[in-house]
């Protein structure tokens, strides 16, 4: 086929397709006319190199790929060159993944630093955890709201803050605890929380109701109303 029909077919422009041959990727021959032309299994060829390139190839790692093709084999990556280049690419990818790693664990370090630093701790409120979630909250002989957060959660504080102040009107009626959602994912697991910050509400050890995201302190204060209602007259 005519470069120009090989361009089109790949998806590409005729210029790609020569940079492509000038690194050996891709062969051309003059026709008796001096049109340039390709084989058919140049597009294969093409497509090959095509996908690879946005993944992070470059034209040396990807020319054992086409090497391969050419040998007639079904993939361009079942050979031992192939393979080679594979497992160089995916050591690359998990040592730049580890380097991201370490520069979230930092962000998130940073930014929960200053947090605390411009705005105290989240809630004084009882603190409970995986290990301490059954006592605390499944065996309340109040019905409980647990509030669950995260330091990277931005709603969360002006929750929480909400949450503490009505915790003092609800003194003695209802039970309202906070966990961090990041220190214990047995508890968000078991209760399939999603996103934060979400209040769950306890009563006889099940889940009653759930409110997840922001809302208004009267949206609050009547959910914990309506919580305390069963045990108004006990």
């Amino acid at each position: 086929m005519l470069i120009g029909e090989l361009a089109e077919r790949s998806g590409t422009s005729t210029r790609t397709l020569r940079y492509y041959e000038e690194h050996g990727l891709v062969r051309a021959h003059r026709d008796t006319h001096g049109y340039r032309r390709s084989d058919d299994s140049e597009l294969r060829m093409v497509r090959e190199i095509r996908t690879l390139l946005p993944v992070g190839f470059g034209l040396d790692d990807i020319k054992p790929f086409v090497a391969c093709l050419r040998a007639g084999n079904p993939a361009g990556h079942v050979c031992p060159d192939s393979v080679a280049v594979l497992r160089r690419k995916l050591a690359e990818v998990d040592a730049y993944l580890g380097r991201l790693t370490g520069v979230r664990d930092q962000l998130r370090g940073q930014l929960a630093q200053a947090i605390a630093t411009r705005e105290g701790p989240v809630s004084a409120l009882t603190k409970v955890t995986d290990a301490t979630f059954a006592e605390i909250v499944l065996d309340s002989p109040l019905p409980v709201v647990v509030d669950l957060w995260a330091e990277w959660c931005p709603p969360c504080r002006p929750v929480g803050r909400i949450v503490e102040e009505l915790a003092a009107e609800f003194d003695g009626r209802l039970r309202i605890v906070t966990m961090n959602s990041d220190e214990n994912p047995g508890t968000v697991r078991a209760y399939r929380v999603l996103s934060l910050p979400t209040l769950l509400f306890f009563q006889n050890r099940v889940v009653v109701r759930s409110i997840v995201g922001a809302r208004p302190k009267a949206h609050f204060r009547q959910a914990f109303d309506d919580a305390v209602m069963p045990y108004a007259n006990r």
